[in-house]
């Protein structure tokens, strides 16, 4: 009897996790997967050294980060003042820092 209640509520859970993705502005969704494969690039640890294969994956991160992070900072602060009123939407953006990018060097 625990394991079929145990069962019924994670299936309760998923199903209302499922229904709430689906009810997000695709403009969001893809701001979140942009944002998070950002959020994976700048976190990798960029080792030091001049070994060829330790440059060759610092040039990886750096134009993996440049192309998933170049106007994240922008297109979230646009998100979170065209849904400013929905709730929903603006739990899912808090979870991402508002600035990230670097300035541009001129």
């Amino acid at each position: 009897m625990n394991l079929l209640k145990t069962s019924l509520i994670l299936f309760a859970a998923i199903t209302s996790l499922n229904g709430w993705a689906h009810n997000i502005p695709p403009e969001v969704h893809s701001f979140v997967n942009t944002r998070k494969q950002c959020d994976h690039f700048r976190s990798e640890p960029r080792d030091i050294g001049d070994d060829a294969e330790v440059k060759e994956r610092r040039e990886f991160l750096l134009k993996m980060t440049k192309r998933y992070c170049a106007g994240t900072d922008r297109r979230l602060s646009v998100l979170r003042n065209k849904y400013r009123n929905n709730r929903q939407v603006l739990t899912i953006l808090d979870e991402f820092d508002d600035a990230i990018e670097l300035p541009d060097k001129k």
